[in-house]
């Protein structure tokens, strides 16, 4: 790379932001999220702001990753270096982003009120330049509105609207920590600790979803037929697939299948 030759940063953690964009818009978040580090790691050893930019892509491709807990500190690192640097375009992104965070973690009341306010504040600063961004932020509200139902969901979104700026930011923060297991269900899982019980164990760290959406990837089915199949959205397989692929090291289907059949994972 001629930038990377003559010792101009700037210009590569441009090329790689660029590279991040095309891959995350082609649904690779793994190489999206590679991308993303290598533009963070250049911007951020010139001690430029644009890594105070970048932190919101990354928090993106980690949650296209399915790694919540990556995205939820992106995302907030995110937002506490765009306010100090003033930049309010990104504080509204992370602001955004942190309620996609909420909204995966299945929180959908703070989520519809993180993206209400976004959205408000979005109405000076601009709408998203990135259709990635603006694809997750209408899946998260879409998912908000199905939970919560229409009234509570208009509710919460109205609220979201009339948050200040630094009311939401202050929310937004607030909504990083991951939601804690109810003391009933904390108690159970540790009595099944102690009589010896445990979970089913998959190679590779693959979750019980992404084994079932490899064993259909393993028998020929399209991304199409497994969403049908699951009754999931293309979007939310698109994702288990992305995740599948970067924690088994497969390169395309060929690869997964392959995986599949060498341990003999199956749709059941």
């Amino acid at each position: 790379m001629q930038a990377r030759r003559t010792e101009n940063w700037r210009a590569v953690g441009t090329a790689l932001n660029c590279l991040g964009e095309w891959a995350r818009e082609a649904g690779d978040y793994p190489r999206a999220l590679a991308y993303y580090e290598g533009a963070y790691a250049t911007w951020g050893e010139t001690r430029n702001h644009r890594s105070a930019l970048m932190l919101a892509n990354l928090g993106y491709a980690a949650l296209g990753c399915g790694d919540v807990d990556r995205a939820a500190a992106s995302f907030a690192t995110g937002l506490t270096l765009s306010r100090e640097f003033g930049l309010r375009r990104w504080t509204i992104d992370n602001i955004a982003g942190l309620g996609a965070v909420a909204g995966a973690r299945g929180r959908h009341l703070p989520a519809a009120r993180l993206l209400g306010a976004a959205e408000a504040q979005f109405v000076a600063a601009g709408p998203f330049h990135n259709p990635s961004d603006q694809a997750e932020y209408d899946y998260t509200l879409g998912a908000a509105r199905a939970a919560l139902g229409e009234a509570a969901f208009a509710s919460a979104r109205a609220e979201g609207r009339s948050l200040s700026l630094e009311q939401a930011i202050d929310e937004a923060l607030a909504a990083t920590e991951p939601p804690a297991a109810p003391a009933a269900l904390a108690d159970r899982l540790s009595g099944q600790h102690r009589h010896g019980a445990t979970r089913a164990r998959y190679p590779d760290g693959l979750t019980a979803r992404e084994v079932e959406v490899l064993g259909l990837i393993g028998r020929g089915n399209t991304s199409r037929e497994i969403a049908d199949q699951l009754v999931l959205s293309i979007r939310t397989v698109h994702r288990h697939i992305a995740n599948i692929y970067a924690k088994i090291g497969a390169r395309g289907r060929a690869d997964a299948v392959a995986y599949a059949l060498r341990h003999q994972i199956a749709p059941t």
